[in-house]
């Protein structure tokens, strides 16, 4: 059976106990600060942690009640566990302490990738459509944005019907939430859109949508769609994927390169970046993007939705205040393929020279 791991302390009134090593397996998810496991034995429900794993990105020196880290499913933890024989007693309260995260275990539980999919698939037939009635399911109180500022159903681009050319999603069962590229190129006017949802109990809570056409930075839809429609993003072999945290740093080590030359980003050879409809490369094996890069610019306030099957993540971020989306495959650690949306017409944004020198107009060879 699942058992959540607390710290053992003094005031349980089981001391003294012995210490025997334990090696476990992470097989589901709660929210950041808990991890589930499987153990042998269901009557030894508390025991300090000591882990030490590559998914966590640290190792725990010290007895620890929780290991902090986005997903280590599927990793293999040491754990000292510090036994005690349990009381009748103790052992009641133990069962009905792990009956508090019964909630969390179904909800995380319902967050499917089949769920997620037929969500993120309703999005692109309410865009389809200009219907946001047919988006579902969402919540009361849902919290709607467009290009970071607040929006709604009734004016924003939901509204709008496009002719959608291209669509994918990225699925993040952990957080339970989406990302969806769609590109419009064919339509009166072209779009490219980047929406990031967010679920909470089984209902998007939450809409992040970047809205880009004509006039914002590199925008050219029928570029977008020609070389987007040519990628490979495809579902990586199981034994092949890397994990969720060596996805995210190889992002954050791309986003960190703009504004600190000294960090070692895993360029991978083939890559190539799609910024607005321009690309790096050509679809070759000598593919490269590590170029046209530019220094001295943050790229802050990050929101990752991450999708481990594909080696997918997607970043939302101010770009110098400027709404922003980078996204990345990444492929034995190695970054392959880089998207772009950067959102110049956004209110307060501007067209100016001065915002398009901050997005990096050292211009791409």
């Amino acid at each position: 059976m699942p058992i959540t791991w607390r710290r053992k302390t003094a005031e349980d009134g089981l001391l003294p106990y012995s210490v025997d090593e334990y090696h476990g397996v992470v097989t589901s998810q709660l929210p950041v600060g808990h991890i589930t496991l499987e153990h042998p034995d269901p009557s030894e429900c508390v025991g300090d942690i000591y882990g030490s794993t590559s998914a966590v990105g640290h190792d725990h020196k010290e007895p620890s009640s929780t290991l902090r880290t986005a997903d280590v499913r599927g990793t293999t933890l040491k754990l000292l566990l510090k036994r005690h024989q349990l009381s009748k007693t103790m052992y009641s309260l133990s069962i009905l302490a792990l009956g508090v995260f019964a909630p969390l275990l179904a909800s995380a539980a319902d967050c499917t990738r089949e769920f997620l999919k037929t969500s993120a698939d309703s999005l692109v037939a309410a865009q389809t459509a200009g219907d946001p009635s047919l988006l579902k399911p969402v919540a009361e109180g849902l919290a709607y944005h467009e290009n970071f500022a607040a929006a709604t159903f009734k004016s924003g681009i939901l509204a709008t019907p496009l002719k959608i050319d291209h669509s994918r999603h990225s699925l993040d069962t952990t957080q339970c939430a989406t990302y969806t590229e769609l590109i419009s190129a064919k339509g009166s006017k072209p779009y490219v859109l980047g929406t990031q949802m967010y679920f909470k109990d089984g209902a998007v809570s939450k809409i992040d949508t970047l809205i880009s056409t004509t006039g914002d930075w590199l925008f050219n839809a029928t570029g977008t769609l020609n070389w987007a429609s040519k990628e490979d993003w495809g579902t990586i072999a199981e034994g092949k994927r890397d994990s969720r945290a060596v996805i995210q740093a190889a992002a954050d080590a791309y986003c960190d390169i703009f504004s600190d030359k000294t960090v070692k980003v895993p360029w991978g050879y083939p890559c190539a970046r799609l910024e607005g409809g321009s690309y790096t490369g050509n679809g070759g094996p000598n593919d490269k993007c590590d170029v046209g890069i530019p220094s001295g610019v943050s790229l802050v306030d990050r929101r990752y939705v991450i999708d481990e099957t594909v080696g997918a993540v997607s970043v939302f971020l101010s770009f110098s205040g400027i709404p922003d989306s980078h996204e990345f495959r990444v492929e034995n650690g190695k970054l392959r393929f880089v998207h772009t949306i950067t959102v110049m017409s956004a209110k307060g944004n501007g067209k100016g020279k001065a915002r398009r020198m901050v997005r990096g107009l050292a211009s791409m060879p």
